[in-house]
Parts: structure tokens; sequence; C-alpha cells
């Protein structure tokens, strides 16, 4: 049979040593006589008992006593410690009165959510306020802190007046955030109605930016506005702007095509709404065709040119001479002769 070659205290324990090596410890139940029983087949510690008084322990093993003095070891149970009401429980022990032997074995510790409350817990969590504030370029980090935050707790979120309005966008540098109802400095002074009206109507329109690619200030029938976009035409070809019956807004219109003119003809209004090349040439009319000529001598025949015969004289036996001119036959004579004259000349 292994027996006892040592016996020492240690963190409120027996620590029992045999000699085959085993080594068993023993909880330490103060009382005033306290048998421990060995491991089956191990040599049986005898008598244990303290004296309160000297704050010692004896224990009797092997056939000897020895005597486990104060101070060695850590954690001696002393009744007068661990059970100050002499009801012969050990004081933590009674707290676990009323729970089950399953949630004693299991470790599922009585509900105690209340006793970590932070104002009014007996065993408060540790809290604080946040320890940094949110920020433009703040990155996610899971934090260091050995505290913790506080359901209604609040980040300081820093704000700041913004910059003057400037012509280019920017993401900016600052690490504060605009209120909803933060104001831009304006880069000039600031001006009465009358005179931001002079300084407006002093603004030329090219001092202005780039105007977008849409129809938006063009001028219309209801207002006035810009010109509309140019519009390169084809070779030999005007284009203006121009508005017709019926339309509302102005567009580029060619003043002009490539279509040759009507011929000479009648008068009258016409209807096209394009003119013509100041080099255009109508076709001549057949000479029938024209109209009534009128009593003007501008296109007669004379000794330098070819033209329209005279008007006639209504003198039957008058001829046109060589000068253009209506003239009776050279002699007189009768109708027969001067017609018989008139045929030989």
């Amino acid at each position: 049979m292994p027996t006892i070659t040592s016996v020492v205290k240690r963190d409120g324990h027996l620590v029992i040593t045999y000699s085959d090596g085993v080594v068993v410890q023993r909880s330490i139940v103060y009382d005033d006589t306290v048998t421990s029983l060995p491991p089956e087949g191990y040599e049986e510690v005898g008598v244990i008992y303290v004296d309160d008084a000297a704050g010692t322990l004896i224990v009797n093993y092997n056939g000897q006593s020895i005597t486990l003095g104060a101070g060695i070891g850590d954690g001696d149970m002393l009744k007068s410690v661990y059970d100050t009401d002499n009801d012969g429980t050990v004081d933590d022990a009674e707290k676990l009165e009323g729970s089950t032997k399953a949630q004693v074995q299991d470790h599922t510790p009585q509900a105690h959510k209340d006793s970590h409350d932070a104002n009014t817990g007996s065993d408060k969590l540790d809290t604080a306020a946040p320890g940094t504030n949110i920020t433009p370029e703040q990155a996610n980090a899971v934090g260091t802190a050995e505290t913790f935050a506080r359901s209604d707790h609040m980040h300081y979120i820093p704000s700041g007046a913004p910059s003057t309005v400037a012509a280019a966008n920017s993401e900016g540098t600052g690490a504060a955030f605009a209120r909803t109802d933060h104001i831009h400095a304006r880069e000039h002074a600031k001006y009465t109605d009358n005179e931001a009206k002079t300084q407006a109507e002093a603004a030329k329109l090219d001092d202005h930016g780039t105007p977008d690619d849409n129809v938006d200030l063009d001028a219309s029938t209801s207002r006035h506005g810009l010109a509309v976009k140019a519009t390169a035409p084809a070779a030999n070809i005007l284009n203006v702007v121009g508005l017709v019956n019926g339309e509302t807004a102005y567009t580029n219109k060619p003043i002009h095509d490539g279509t040759n003119p009507e011929a000479l003809g009648s008068v009258g209004p016409g209807t096209s709404l394009l003119a013509s090349h100041r080099d255009h040439v109508h076709a001549l009319p057949a000479i029938d065709a024209t109209g009534a000529a009128t009593d003007i001598a501008t296109r007669n025949a004379s000794t330098s040119a070819h033209g329209l015969l005279k008007k006639l004289d209504n003198t039957a036996t008058n001829f046109m001479d060589g000068t253009g001119n209506w003239s009776a036959p050279a002699g007189g004579g009768s109708d027969a002769q001067a017609l018989a004259f008139a045929l030989m000349c």
C-alpha cells in the first residue's frame, strides 16, 4: 500500500504526497475532528483539527502528528474567517442555496445583469465618454479601451465655418463638418440692392462663362434672349437666323439655294421665302409671250442698232424710209403707183 510521505498546506488545501508519487489535494473543512478519506488502496490521513487560538492545523498520519502553522502557504480557511456565523456552513457556500444541482454543476449563474448597471449596480461596468470625435477622415477601428460606451453616449462632431465661394469644386481638407444653416462668405463686399443692380447691368456678356449647348435662354416670340447656335451651310448657301409665320423660336435658315429663278412672266408677288443670288439669270421668254409694249420708243430700231418697228402712223400711203421715219413716196401718184414704188424699193 502506498504510504503518505508528506502533507503540506497550500491555497486552502492539504497537498498529500504518497510514496508512489501520487499527489492528492483535499479541501480543509475545519471542525473539531475531520477525517480525510484517501483514494482507495492508499494510506488514510488521521485526525485533522485546528487550534483556533494558535491559528495552526494539526494533521495526524502514518503514526505521526505535524503542525501546520500560520504563514505556511496562503489562503488558510480558518473558521473564524469563512464561517463567520458559526453555522457549520462556509459563508460562500450559503450563496449557492436555492440553486439546483444542474445549475451548480453546469456553472449557470443566477440573473445578475442589474448588478453591472453603470449607475446603480453593485458591480458597475466601467464606462467612459467616447475617446475620439467624428471627423470626415476618421477610419474604422476596433479600439483598445477597457471601458464600455453607454447606449445614450454621444460623439462630438466638430463644426467650422465654410470656406468662401470659389470658382472650382474641391473636396476640401478640413476636419470639421458644416451645419445645415451654414453660409458661405462672398469673395466681394456685400452690395445693396441698387449697387447689385448697377453691377449686374454693367457686367458684359463675354465676362461670363461659356454657355452650355442648350436652348434654355434662346430668344422666342415670348421673350428676349440669345441667338441660336450657328449652323454651317452648304457651299454657295447663306444661312440666317429667321422666323416664319407659325413658328415661335428662331432657327438657322438658308436665305437662298441653288434653284434657278423663274422665267420672266406676268407680274406677281410670289410665295417663296428664299432670295436669289445677285448674279442669277432669268430665262428670256419668246417675244410673242411677253406683255403688250408701252408707247415708248426706247427699243425702236435706229441707224445704229436693231430694234422694234416704230409705231405705225396710220397713213396708208406712207412707208418707213432709211432713217426710220414714216414718209410719203416722192412725186405723188396713185395708190397703185405708190405700192409699186414701195415694192421696188
